[in-house]
């Protein structure tokens, strides 16, 4: 069973957590008598990005053994199993909390020998808003966090530095304390969200004002991929269908070579998803394949293998049925 807790709630629950978890693992073991069983690391992308720019952090967890290890089923903040602080120009670091938190009783998976675990994380925006509101350097500190049988032990991966510079779109964008902004930053972290209206109106402006920025690439594909889907808008009390011609027009505004490999494999399941419910059936299956190709035996990018399978039964589907009517 999976629960999810969102917003203030959140930032609650895992403050309190962080601070219990700090306490157990004072006392946790994390290494065997002949060395680490569990080695974590963290990388990024790149190490420079403009203000606003959403930052994904990879995280990837190595059985160092010679025996299989049993570990958490995911590498997330939201479980717990992944805990990452953020140091900032002027040394004050904080925890990273997530926007919800999910509490699950899946059982832990076996890591075999030489074998990793791996995952993605955005930690450009959560629960206490934007992480990296300013220029400067940040360093993120990220370690695995292990529970079993009532014992806790922590593995640290070797800190990663970025910098962070200054950007027109970018501050428009990161609003201290502004609605808008916020929204925004969710919108761009789930690349969803109709009822985020003040965020979407603000993305908008950012496309119109300073399409060059390297924000406003992010800004074109939250919006086409969030076109390209359903959306239950409980506010309205309907279902949103997806609106194919829109989202291309943001797509095309997209430069999929500048966005990091994950958001690129996204953008090429997204095209495929618009071209097929255009009826575009060959460009669709170009995207699918790049799409496929990008996600190749990535471990980090694992979860996307399932959304490729899902396209393309949808692009069988809607080639069967004809295109879809937007």
């Amino acid at each position: 069973m999976v629960t999810y807790l969102q917003s203030s709630m959140v930032l609650r629950w895992f403050l309190a957590l962080s601070i219990g978890i700090g306490v157990a693992l004072g006392a946790g073991r994390a290494f065997s008598a002949d060395g680490p069983e569990l080695v974590l690391t963290g990388s990024l992308d790149k190490k420079r990005y403009a203000l606003g720019e959403p930052v994904y952090f990879t995280v990837v967890l190595r059985n160092a053994s010679d025996q299989p290890q049993m570990v958490a089923p995911d590498l997330t903040p939201q479980d717990g199993s992944i805990e990452i602080a953020i140091e900032d120009m002027k040394g004050k670091t904080s925890v990273f909390v997530p926007t919800s938190v999910l509490d699950s009783d899946a059982p832990a998976a076996t890591l075999p020998p030489a074998r990793v675990k791996a995952n993605v994380v955005a930690v450009f925006f959560g629960a206490r808003g934007w992480t990296f509101d300013s220029p400067g350097r940040y360093t993120i500190k990220a370690a695995y966090v292990h529970r079993e049988a009532g014992k806790s032990a922590r593995v640290a991966a070797a800190p990663v530095t970025l910098e962070v510079v200054d950007d027109a779109g970018g501050k428009l964008l990161v609003q201290k304390s502004k609605r808008p902004s916020q929204e925004a930053g969710q919108f761009l972290l789930w690349m969803s969200g109709d009822h985020l209206r003040g965020g979407i109106a603000l993305l908008e402006e950012l496309l119109m004002k300073h399409p060059q920025s390297q924000v406003a690439n992010y800004a074109a594909l939250a919006l086409g991929r969030s076109l390209a889907r359903h959306f239950q808008d409980y506010g309205a009390e309907a279902v949103r269908l997806p609106d194919y011609g829109k989202a291309q027009f943001y797509l095309q505004r997209v430069k999929p070579a500048e966005l990091p490999v994950y958001l690129r494999a996204q953008f090429d399941l997204t095209q495929a998803l618009v071209n097929a419910g255009l009826g575009r059936k060959e460009p669709a299956r170009i995207h699918l394949n790049n799409a496929k190709k990008a996600i190749g035996e990535r471990e980090e990018l694992s979860k996307l293998a399932d959304a490729a399978s899902r396209t393309e039964r949808t692009i069988e589907r809607q080639a069967s049925h004809g295109p879809a009517q937007k």
